[in-house]
């Protein structure tokens, strides 16, 4: 599965590039919100069944930064301005674009070569439309 790099500076930081964390948690979480209403009524108007809501894991990892040896040299295959390194899965790539997140993608990458200090970001769950 590839992976989707977004590389960020300490100035964008600042700037708040990473409050599309949190634009991507509350509309990942409003659609659950939103497929849970619909279950919770059927549910009690005694409907028994399960509805097959198909759903996709959204992963994002970044770079830790310690140690610092471990960081810099991925670091410097995307620029001296690299503060923080950000790896999309599919699903998480899918689902900005869904939302209207805009993101700078540098480069896609196999995920045998993400590096090895790297750590949970966010992870949630992100429910398709209902099945027929």
């Amino acid at each position: 599965m590839p992976f989707h790099v977004v590389v960020l500076s300490r100035p964008q930081i600042a700037a708040g590039a990473l409050r599309f964390q949190d634009q991507l948690r509350d509309a990942l979480m409003q659609r659950a919100v939103e497929l849970g209403l619909p279950v919770a009524a059927m549910r009690t108007a005694g409907y028994g069944g399960k509805l097959d809501v198909p759903s996709k894991t959204v992963e994002i990892y970044a770079l830790n930064q310690f140690p610092l040896e471990q960081f810099q040299p991925v670091a410097d295959q995307f620029g001296k301005d690299a503060s923080t390194i950000l790896f999309f899965n599919d699903a998480a790539r899918e689902a900005c674009e869904m939302y209207g997140i805009q993101l700078n993608y540098v480069k896609q990458i196999p995920d045998s070569e993400l590096p090895p200090n790297i750590g949970v970001f966010l992870s949630m769950e992100h429910y398709g439309g209902t099945a027929s």
